[in-house]
């Protein structure tokens, strides 16, 4: 179950990465206000820009185009994290929604030989 999951993530007993729904709840959001914890690229669109900044572009005969930003979120949909970044998570007390999918690695230098 993803319980189970979780618990084994939390535990150290599962190391590798899950596809998952994340997203930081109300309580928190004053304390990750400036820094945001989940990471993600997305397509940032006109609607998207805060009112002062789409007045200016109006006002100078400008459009913003859509375009894609690596940005801080509160929250994300099947976003791929590694099991020590959902530990650290779980930790602050953000919420994993749902478990997607589970990759297993064993947790060792695989590289050490070169």
């Amino acid at each position: 179950t993803e319980k189970e999951i979780l618990q084994a993530v939390t535990s150290d007993q599962l190391f590798g990465a899950l596809e998952v729904d994340v997203s930081v709840p109300d309580s928190l959001r004053k304390y990750f206000a400036d820094l945001p914890p989940i990471f993600k690229n997305t397509t940032v669109r006109h609607e998207h820009i805060g009112e002062h900044m789409q007045q200016y572009l109006e006002e100078q005969g400008k459009k913003f185009p859509d375009t894609r930003y690596l940005i801080a979120s509160m929250f994300s949909n099947k976003i791929l994290l590694i099991t020590p970044m959902i530990k650290w998570l779980i930790g602050k007390g953000v919420n994993i929604t749902k478990v997607h999918q589970v990759v297993e690695f064993q947790p060792r230098a695989c590289f050490k030989n070169f």
